[in-house]
């Protein structure tokens, strides 16, 4: 996967292991676990682990630890045979929006340690859309606070909110000064459900053939020109 966690991922820059013990203590943003289980198993709370990392800063559940930071790595093949396309299955069943995760191995001083990495949700608060067991219920929303993942507090569901509102405010603000630049006449408005454009004197219709193919500025490569990005369309236009 194309800038992935685990391509950059560099075990020394988030704990320190010293005699074969990690020094930190269970955080906000780390979760240790001796063994792997799936959820469709044993491990019935790691729905709720995964969705309170992915409300709070995103967070690693690491694999072959004991609660006290002691390698032990993992005993068997269960992990790395485990398929995460049975994991997103079920988290896109349970929560949304969606939650992005990855699972990798890495050799740690000796040790084949298990990592679960949660992706920080950039559309919270993820939240339970339906009852995956007693651990979730449906209308749940879990938050990461430092050694144990649970239901979140008024305060910090607050914050999210806020945070929400005022990430839409600068994008209605860097909306209307590119409007602005631009000039209203000669803008368009791109509807990416349906391929409609439409601008002030004239609309157009992009095919839906062709609009699965258009790729944004943050999932794809643009040819620039100036210094600027610009993405250039190639279809077919009928009267």
């Amino acid at each position: 996967m194309k800038n992935s966690f685990e391509n950059t991922f560099d075990w020394k820059k988030h704990f320190i292991v010293s005699e074969n013990v990690i020094r930190q203590k269970e955080n906000s943003e780390i979760e240790f676990k001796e063994t792997f289980h799936s959820p469709k198993h044993k491990d019935k709370k790691l729905h709720k682990w995964i969705a309170s990392f992915a409300n709070a800063n995103g967070g690693l559940i690491i694999y072959g630890v004991k609660n006290n930071g002691e390698l032990i790595g993992l005993k068997d093949d269960r992990f790395k045979e485990f398929d995460s396309k049975d994991l997103s299955e079920e988290l896109i069943d349970y929560f949304a929006p969606e939650i992005k995760f990855e699972i990798f191995s890495k050799n740690v001083e000796g040790f084949e340690l298990g990592f679960l990495y949660i992706h920080k949700s950039e559309e919270k608060p993820v939240v339970a859309i339906k009852t995956a067991n007693n651990s979730v219920q449906e209308s749940d929303i879990f938050y990461r606070y430092p050694g144990q993942s649970k239901t979140i507090a008024y305060g910090d569901l607050r914050n999210i909110i806020e945070e929400k509102v005022q990430k839409n405010n600068d994008k209605w603000m860097k909306l209307m000064n590119n409007i602005a630049t631009i000039g209203v006449e000669n803008v368009g408005l791109l509807n990416i459900d349906n391929g409609d454009v439409i601008g002030t004197h004239n609309k157009f219709i992009i095919p839906e053939d062709l609009l699965k193919k258009v790729k944004f500025i943050n999932e794809g490569t643009f040819v620039e020109k100036d210094g600027a990005p610009a993405l250039k369309l190639v279809g077919e236009f009928l009267p």
